[in-house]
């Protein structure tokens, strides 16, 4: 006979009788929200699902992640040492940011206004450099 499967989220997972009638019932405490048992079941499912996601991603260097998800005509992190627009050195104290616009390498100060940029794929109000919007 048949072992009867019970589901953490898409993914069937094969279980005994005793369990499976016992997640199936309807028991709860007195907080309404179900047994211990549930919760600690489901505080473990959580927790599985996201120590899996860390260790695929943790395989990566931050780096590479950062440098895959950019669009190509980023002017490259390790090619900007001062600010487009103002010329101050990036540094911990002063961020580099890329205009959506020309890609080019930008302070916060440089960079307060957020619009559009179509002509990029960007529909949404994005980063955009004070020397783009003049």
């Amino acid at each position: 006979m048949p072992v009867p499967e019970m589901g953490w989220g898409d993914e069937p997972v094969r279980v005994c009788r005793f369990c499976f009638k016992e997640s199936n019932s309807t028991d709860t405490n007195a907080d309404g929200f179900g047994s211990s048992d549930d919760q600690k079941i489901r505080v473990r499912q959580i927790s599985e699902v996201i120590s899996g996601t860390l260790v695929s991603v943790a395989k990566y260097p931050i780096e590479f992640i950062k440098d895959s998800t950019r669009p190509s005509y980023w002017i490259p992190d390790e090619m900007i040492k001062d600010c487009f627009v103002c010329e101050k050195e990036f540094g911990p104290r002063l961020p580099l940011h890329h205009c959506r616009a020309c890609g080019r390498g930008v302070c916060d100060d440089c960079s307060p206004t957020l619009k559009p940029v179509k002509e990029r794929g960007w529909d949404h109000p994005v980063r955009v450099c004070n020397s783009c919007l003049k």
